[in-house]
């Protein structure tokens, strides 16, 4: 019997549980799937909420988003056209600096609009509500790509991934300001006020917003 022959007997006689290329557990079934992404929501779901308000991360956050970052990844092989754990993904690598990742797996999360709509059972494929649903979710997905365009200092690419954003859900006082830096990076000061005044009168406690108004107040004195 051949190496790879005898190889392949063992594994198979063997009772350890086959696992992912990161030592994870192989994701090739429903249940699997399930139990993987409750496991990593459990690690990534609080970090990702202050993140999301804007509230520092303690290196312990950090800890757990980086052990949820290939528990997403191997999910994402199993079933790679869904758009929500791409998206989650995304969140992960920016919170945890990996920001060519995080744009990366956005990027995907947006691509895979068409093939979400696939997976779904055909009297919902193409529906108003479908739609409504995914379009926050693709919204999020470009804001990230705008956060980490950012943090790479590539202000037009941040500036162009921040007006989708804003435009797919109005009224987003993260996409807003998100756009209104790029749009103060880009030289345009006065759109940006405008952006980071509106972004105010929604959400008038918005930190980062009121940040860069400030410092555009000291540069116009």
């Amino acid at each position: 019997m051949g190496g790879v022959a005898l190889l392949g007997l063992v594994l198979a006689l063997s009772n350890r549980p086959a696992v992912s290329p990161e030592g994870l557990p192989l994701v090739n079934n429903v249940n699997t799937y399930q139990s993987e992404l409750a496991r990593a929501n459990d690690l990534a779901a609080d970090a990702i909420r202050k993140a999301d308000q804007g509230e520092e991360l303690t290196d312990e956050d950090r800890r757990k988003l980086s052990r949820a970052a290939p528990i997403f990844d191997n999910l994402n092989r199993f079933w790679p056209f869904k758009v929500g754990p791409f998206l989650y993904a995304a969140k992960v690598y920016y919170n945890i600096g990996e920001f060519d990742l995080a744009r990366d797996r956005a990027q995907q999360a947006v691509n895979n609009e068409r093939t979400d709509e696939q997976d779904r059972p055909e009297t919902e494929r193409g529906s108003a509500e479908h739609k409504a649903q995914l379009r926050p979710v693709l919204a999020e997905a470009y804001y990230v790509m705008a956060l980490a365009d950012a943090a790479k200092f590539d202000w037009a690419k941040s500036l162009e991934s921040a007006e989708i954003a804003a435009a797919m859900t109005p009224n987003v006082p993260n996409y807003i300001v998100a756009r209104a830096a790029a749009k103060l990076q880009t030289g345009n000061a006065a759109g940006a006020r405008q952006d980071l005044r509106t972004a105010l009168g929604l959400q008038p406690e918005h930190k980062r917003a009121k940040q860069l108004l400030k410092l555009l107040d000291a540069d116009k004195s």
